[in-house]
């Protein structure tokens, strides 16, 4: 644990932005744990959350120049994503860039984009699409026979021919397929649709495929070819019943109504307005008000979040149809082994189950989140679709079409002969019912592939109301500069965590989220001063000058959070090692307080691992020698001495401890004072103290065995044979009753014979084995 002060940022006076850090009234010192270094920078970051989506939050370092106006509020970077009716003239077309605000926009549905203004080259007037299929006319020489499956049910599957327009280059081992590279608004100035071909024969990379020279190209049935497959891909074959894999959404077809349109709209880089051919009923219709009305996608608007989906092909997905669980369902539908639902006018079909209401807020209005319908649909006799609704009756909430706009009541989908994808949307009340509802009008439909989907960041907007007022938009001139283009990429409001609301157009700098629990702190190093003081602590054993240092307060940037405060009084709590006897060390948890250091808590450095022992004769202090010890083996020299660990002779520079074994701690030298005894101070006798008895003598008498002694427990000699001038001085006299070792009237007696042979002298002889000291004869005279 450490202390620290806040760096202030209280006024003392007027002349410092600063207050004195030491005042503890004001500026009271905290203690945390474990509280990890962080730069400087990191204490800039602030916490700001998105006005309109509190989940999203940036930690970050805002400054003057990141901010922007209010009223540019919402403005952001979208893409422009190319119409149906784009596509068809650069098959390859990117989206582009639109900078705006999408409240000041407005607003048009999912159906009408890519509405354009054409004129009819037989009538003159101007009609409006959102949507075209390519024709030539019948009597063109490039077309073909080609059929495909349809139908399925109760009536079985059926051959529908088709008169396309054919390939130009012929496909390998088949003959000339459908064609499917027509890019439309190239062909105005010198071609009809009485005589216009295939593009397929191009030398131009500008193919949907890049590859010029070639047939149309193959489209897959497998949604795991995400290369090639079209939801709309559709088996046809020619006379010969050759199969072509082709994408009915590009076919070309022939017809005598195909009609000559020219586009208003003038792409960049072409003067004179394009010929267009298609059929008007084969058309998506769209109003006049509708023009120009495109998609743009956020960030987010990629990343779409599928609520439900159903290709029917499952029993488990069977929807019902008009109430009930049962019928509808029909086999042949793109493919001839796919199913789809077949309705007849008024009837309908229902998935239940369907909860909208947690994406919602307690008004029933979307949060930034639209919500679409997709799917395949088409038309065999002029049916369309009258519906889709979440939900039933007056409760219910149906999706808008491209028809809304001019009449709100008009919620219809025309549909045409061709399989085609088509989305409706987006909804932006739903209701407290949970079920998806569609219906059929004035005559049959097929479907197929209903998706229910969550957008996010996707707007549909009329283009010219994304341009600022200046161009005749509906943006604030204030956000844009004078040539129109936008002063800022982003405008969004955030909130800090003292709920003030900033106007943003982007950040100084980004951070990890834990950098906002970076703050500037004054390490106190857990002292009162706040000046630098050096403690003295003496010499180590080595004769190295010791000291501590204390060092002085000093400015620091800690990441901290509340979890991380301790108690005052643990300041300076710190883990530290403890030398064992075992030469280990275990974990101890010592309060490091320098200011305890004056009274004196240090110790010297000499003194370091001192401790205290006692015995009999007292307390004596030694130093721990840790491993520098040496031990006691009788194998070596003139009876024994002591080694080092590896088995060497104990060094005496620098000296190191000699260990003894414990059954020898009481071992102690006996020296005799009188030099006339026998045994006097030519030796010295070893015992164990603990054996010794002093008997009874009060003084000392060497005729009756009370003898006076030196008694020394130490020595410097070394080996079993110590001469008195290795034993150290001791002040300690002690007078020992002994035995005497012999007196002068015994004798030598033998103690041990036997009688033997002798040869020579032919007797018997006493032999004697050994002898032993006698004072007086026994009672047998012996």
């Amino acid at each position: 644990t450490g202390q620290y002060a806040d760096v202030p940022v209280n006024q003392a006076s007027p002349s410092t932005a600063f207050g004195a850090y030491d005042d503890e009234r004001k500026n009271p010192r905290q203690v945390f744990r474990n509280a990890e270094s962080c730069s400087a920078e990191e204490t800039t970051a602030r916490a700001y959350s998105l006005a309109t989506d509190s989940s999203v939050v940036k930690y970050a370092r805002l400054v003057s120049d990141n901010l922007c106006l209010a009223q540019c509020d919402g403005m952001e970077r979208f893409q422009e994503i190319p119409s149906p009716i784009e596509k068809m003239r650069y098959i390859n077309a990117y989206p582009s860039t639109q900078i705006f605000a999408p409240q000041y926009a407005q607003m048009c549905n999912s159906s009408e984009v890519g509405c354009e203004e054409f004129t009819n080259t037989k009538t003159e007037q101007r009609e409006y699409f959102s949507k075209v299929e390519s024709c030539v006319l019948d009597t063109n020489q490039n077309i073909a026979t080609f059929f495909t499956w349809e139908g399925g049910g109760a009536s079985g599957f059926q051959l529908k021919s088709w008169q396309l327009l054919k390939d130009n280059v012929q496909t390998t081992g088949k003959e000339f397929g459908p064609c499917t590279e027509f890019p439309q608004g190239t062909y105005g100035t010198v071609d009809s649709p009485s005589s216009v071909g295939c593009y397929d024969n191009t030398s131009s990379t500008d193919k949907s495929d890049g590859n010029p020279q070639t047939p149309s190209p193959s489209c897959s049935q497998d949604p795991s070819d995400t290369q090639n497959y079209s939801p709309t891909c559709t088996v046809f074959l020619d006379e010969g019943g050759k199969e072509y894999y082709r994408d009915m959404q590009r076919i070309v077809t022939a017809s005598n109504e195909c009609t000559t349109y020219r586009r208003v709209a003038t792409p960049e880089g072409v003067a004179n307005q394009e010929n267009w051919y298609f059929i008007s009923q084969e058309a998506n219709r769209c109003s006049q008000s509708s023009v120009a009305c495109h998609e743009y996608k956020g960030k987010k608007g990629n990343s779409p979040r599928i609520i439900s989906f159903d290709d029917f092909e499952d029993d488990n997905e069977y929807w019902e149809i008009n109430g009930n669980a049962t019928g509808g369902r029909q086999i042949g539908a793109v493919a001839a082994n796919e199913y789809y639902y077949h309705l007849n006018a008024e009837e309908f079909i229902t998935k239940q189950g369907i909860n909208l209401r947690e994406n919602v807020d307690e008004y029933y209005v979307f949060t930034g989140k639209t919500f679409m319908v997709r799917f395949l649909a088409r038309s065999l006799d002029g049916g369309k679709i009258k519906k889709i609704s979440f939900g039933q009756g007056q409760d219910s909430q149906e999706f808008p079409t491209d028809k809304t706009r001019n009449n709100p009541g008009d919620r219809t989908t025309d549909l045409t002969e061709r399989w085609a994808p088509y989305e409706v949307g987006p909804l932006v009340k739903i209701t407290d019912q949970d079920f998806l509802q569609i219906q059929a009008q004035a005559g049959s439909i097929d479907i197929d592939k209903i998706e229910l989907v969550q957008i996010e960041d996707v707007f549909f907007a009329l283009k010219k109301s994304t341009l600022p007022q200046s161009q005749g938009g509906s943006q604030p001139n204030a956000c844009f500069n004078a040539d129109a283009t936008p002063i800022y990429n982003s405008c969004q409001a955030y909130n800090d965590n003292n709920k003030n609301t900033y106007y943003i157009s982007g950040f100084n700098k980004l951070f990890n989220s834990n950098a906002i629990n970076c703050r500037p702190v004054i390490a106190t190093q857990n002292f009162s001063s706040p000046y630098a003081q050096v403690f003295g602590m003496g010499t180590d054993k080595q004769g190295t000058e010791r000291s501590y240092t204390v060092n002085a307060d000093s400015l620091a940037y800690l990441r901290i959070s509340a979890g991380q405060a301790a108690p005052r009084n643990s300041a300076g709590c710190k883990e530290l090692g403890v030398l064992q006897s075992d030469i280990s060390w275990r974990s101890t948890y010592k309060i490091v307080d320098p200011d305890t250091f004056i009274g004196g808590t240090l110790c010297n450095a000499e003194a370091l691992g001192c401790e205290a022992f006692t015995s009999k004769s007292g307390t004596y202090v030694f130093r721990d020698p840790g491993e520098d010890v040496c031990s006691w083996n009788p194998d070596i020299g003139n009876g024994g001495g002591f080694v080092d660990k590896h088995g060497n002779n104990c060094p005496q520079n620098p000296p190191m401890a000699k260990q003894c074994a414990p059954e020898q701690s009481s071992c102690t030298a006996y020296l005799p004072t009188d030099p006339k005894l026998s045994e006097g101070a030519n030796t010295a006798k070893f015992m164990l103290a603990d054996s010794v008895n002093k008997g009874d003598c009060s003084s000392v008498n060497n005729d009756i065995g009370c003898v006076n002694f030196k008694v020394n427990y130490s020595t410097t000699g070394e080996g079993t044979s110590i001469p008195p001038s290795k034993i150290g001085p001791d002040e300690r006299d002690t007078v020992i009753e002994v035995d005497q070792a012999r007196q002068c009237a015994e004798w030598f007696a033998p103690t041990t014979t036997s009688l033997v042979d002798d040869p020579q002298s032919r007797s018997k002889r006493e032999v004697v084995y050994d002898f032993g000291r006698c004072q007086k004869l026994g009672d047998n005279g012996a």
